[in-house]
């Protein structure tokens, strides 16, 4: 075939429980190395009639073709490097396109690479940027409320060397922004309280934007059935079992929780509305608000704080 690359889509009946996809490149060019034949494999058990499904899908899919297209730890293993960050095993990419634009994103001049997701399964660890440094990144390992496409994700591309990238991402990756390398090094959160207020949160169930502003969700923190790693326990005096996000290290992020009838359901743009005031439309991005409808003007010192569309 004169083409550069073939796709095999494949239904399958053994993905692990819980997964939707997974693909992989499984042919090489003998030439340079560049895949020119993968597999993605897709769970039969889709619910179609879900409102947002064909968005949803569109994103997944993409996410999956990505790896295909390189970003997979078969590649990664002559530009890593494995390093010791807040007492646990990490694995950097250290890719030189990657590295440059990581500095400045950060504002780290000493950033050495940037961190690979070290939770998760086979499928998971490894292949995915850390969730606690790229939070909203369409290329983290679980499915949250948004998904952003980072310039530092388009640089790993730049660096394999087969593709010639256009770095346009309409800025909407902001997540740890300009935060030096504290926040690449240091913990999220000291004496319960958050050392990166814009990133982490530390009070359950408190309104919070996501990193992109296109979505509205809360503070994520929950119980887990065992204690956590004594390096993840940011919250002693409510025991050693509760933290956040899992794939964030259990550091404490926005999230929103899944829907039956319907994805995205917190997204600015396709979600569904909250209180009245909320404006769902692509125009629309998550501000803390405390402007509701039927609020008591009387009290404005308990007014509560909402994450709205608008």
């Amino acid at each position: 075939f004169d083409v550069d690359l073939i796709i095999y889509p494949i239904i399958s009946t053994v993905l692990s429980e819980g997964a939707e996809a997974a693909a992989s490149p499984v042919i090489m060019s003998t030439n340079d190395g560049r895949p020119i034949v993968g597999m993605v494999h897709l769970t039969d058990k889709y619910n179609f009639e879900k409102k947002n499904a064909k968005y949803y899908f569109q994103i997944l899919l993409f996410h999956e073709l990505s790896h295909v297209l390189g970003f997979n730890n078969k590649y990664f293993t002559l530009n890593q490097k494995n390093v010791v960050i807040n007492g646990a095993n990490r694995t950097l990419l250290t890719f030189p396109t990657l590295v440059k634009k990581a500095k400045e994103y950060f504002g780290c001049s000493s950033l050495e690479g940037v961190e690979v997701e070290n939770q998760g399964g086979e499928g998971t660890a490894g292949s995915h940027w850390e969730a606690r440094t790229m939070y909203g990144d369409y290329m983290i390992g679980a499915e949250i409320g948004e998904h952003a496409i980072s310039e530092l994700t388009l640089a790993v591309f730049e660096d394999l060397g087969w593709y010639e990238i256009n770095y346009y991402t309409g800025g909407l990756f902001r997540f740890g922004k300009n935060q030096g390398c504290n926040f690449l090094n240091n913990n999220c959160i000291s004496d319960e309280k958050s050392n990166f207020p814009n990133e982490f949160c530390y009070t359950y169930g408190s309104a919070k934007c996501f990193p992109s502003r296109t979505s509205r969700g809360y503070c994520y923190i929950t119980s887990y059935n065992a204690d956590l790693a004594q390096n993840y326990q940011y919250f002693p005096s409510l025991g050693g079992k509760v933290g956040g996000y899992l794939y964030a290290d259990y550091c404490p992020i926005p999230f929103s929780d899944k829907n039956e009838s319907i994805h995205y359901q917190d997204s600015c743009s396709a979600g569904e509305k909250k209180q009245e005031t909320d404006i769902i439309g692509d125009e629309s991005f998550c501000f803390i608000s405390t402007l509701a409808q039927n609020q008591n003007e009387k009290s404005k010192k308990n007014l509560k704080v909402y994450s709205s569309c608008n």
